[in-house]
C-alpha cells in the first residue's frame, strides 16, 4: 500500500555507534527534536506525517521497511534530517535505496550542524539525494514540502519554539525520552561545540516551561516519563527557578525531568527550587 498525500520524515541512523560499539550501545534511542518540531509544525497545519528514526537498522533493510509501512510515492518529499557526519555512509546507503525501490521519490535533505560548512562538498557525496536545505526550517518547512522557494534563514536568529512537540508523530514514540525545548545557543566559545558562537536566546517563561512538561507527560499517558529539557546552556537564576516551582506546583501531577548546564553557571540557590518543581538530574558540563 502506498500513501500519496503524506510527509514522512527520517531520522538519519550510523551503520555503527560513534563510540563503543556494543549492544547496549545500539539499543540507545535519541529523539531528533529539530525534526519532530517541523513534522508537528506540518501536523498542525493539517498534513498527515510521520516521523521514524534509522537507529542502528541497516539502511536498506531500512528504505523497505518504509515502502512496506506505505511512506513512499508521496506527491510530498521525503524529508531527511542527518544530524552528524557520522551518518554519511548510511544516509549514502539509504538514500540509493529509496531510489531504486521508488524513483518518484524526491528526497529532501537538512542538518542543522552538517549542511552549513560545505553544502556543495556534501551533495557531491549523496548524488541520490534531490536538494539539500542549509539553515534553520521552522518558518519554511511548508514551502519546502510543496517544492516552493525556501530560501536561507539563519541559525542564529532564532528562539525556542513556543509549542509542545508531538510525540506521538515518532513511529514506536514510547521508545525515546521527550524532549521540552526550552532555549537555544550557548555563545561560551568551547571548540568542541558547534553553538560555541550562538548567543543564548532568554529562557521560556517558566509557566510555560511548566505546562509543557505536563502536556508532554499527558501524550504518554505516564506521568513516570522523564523529559529532557533541552536547552545547551541551561541556566536559571533564583527568580525564575522560584517561579517555575509555583507554576509546576499548579500542575495535577508532578513530572520529573532532567537538563543539561555548564558546572561553573548552575547556582545551589536555583537548584533547591527546580528540585522540588522536579528535576532529577543534571548532565554536567564544564
Amino acid at each position: 500500500m502506498r500513501s500519496n498525500n503524506s510527509v514522512t520524515f527520517v531520522s538519519a541512523g550510523l551503520e555503527k555507534p560513534k563510540k563503543r560499539d556494543n549492544i547496549l550501545a545500539r539499543r540507545q534511542q535519541y529523539l531528533n527534536y529539530g525534526a519532530l518540531t517541523l513534522a508537528t509544525i506540518l501536523d498542525v497545519k493539517g498534513y498527515s506525517v510521520k516521523l521514524y528514526h534509522g537507529g542502528h537498522a541497516p539502511p536498506d533493510f531500512f528504505a523497505r521497511k518504509l515502502f512496506k509501512d506505505g511512506r513512499l510515492g508521496s506527491c510530498y518529499p521525503l524529508m531527511l534530517s542527518m544530524q552528524s557526519y557520522y551518518a554519511l555512509s548510511w544516509v549514502k546507503i539509504f538514500t540509493e535505496s529509496i531510489k531504486k525501490i521508488s524513483p518518484s521519490t524526491r528526497i529532501v535533505m537538512g542538518g542543522r550542524w552538517v549542511v552549513g560548512p560545505d553544502p556543495i562538498w556534501l551533495k557531491e557525496q549523496l548524488p541520490f539525494v534531490d536538494e539539500i536545505i542549509d539553515g534553520l526550517a521552522e518558518d519554511k518547512i511548508v514551502r519546502i514540502v510543496e517544492n516552493e522557494n525556501s530560501g536561507y534563514i539563519p541559525i542564529s536568529n532564532s528562539s525556542a519554539v513556543e509549542f509542545v512537540l508531538n510525540h506521538r508523530l515518532i513511529d514506536n514514540f514510547n521508545d525515546f525520552q521527550p524532549n521540552v525545548e526550552a532555549s537555544r545557543g550557548c555563545g561560551m566559545g568551547c571548540d568542541f561545540c558547534e553553538e560555541r558562537d550562538i548567543p543564548l536566546t532568554p529562557l521560556k517563561r517558566p509557566d510555560l516551561l511548566a505546562r509543557q512538561l505536563q502536556d508532554v507527560a499527558l501524550q504518554y499517558e505516564d506521568n513516570s516519563v522523564r523529559p529532557y529539557v533541552q536547552s545547551s546552556f541551561f541556566a536559571p537564576n533564583k527568580k525564575w527557578s522560584e517561579d517555575f516551582l509555583l507554576a509546576s506546583s499548579n500542575n495535577k501531577e508532578k513530572v520529573q525531568w532532567r537538563c543539561e548546564t555548564r558546572a561553573d553557571s548552575i547556582k545551589p540557590g536555583s537548584v533547591s527550587a527546580l528540585a522540588e518543581g522536579g528535576l532529577k538530574a543534571i548532565d554536567l558540563g564544564s
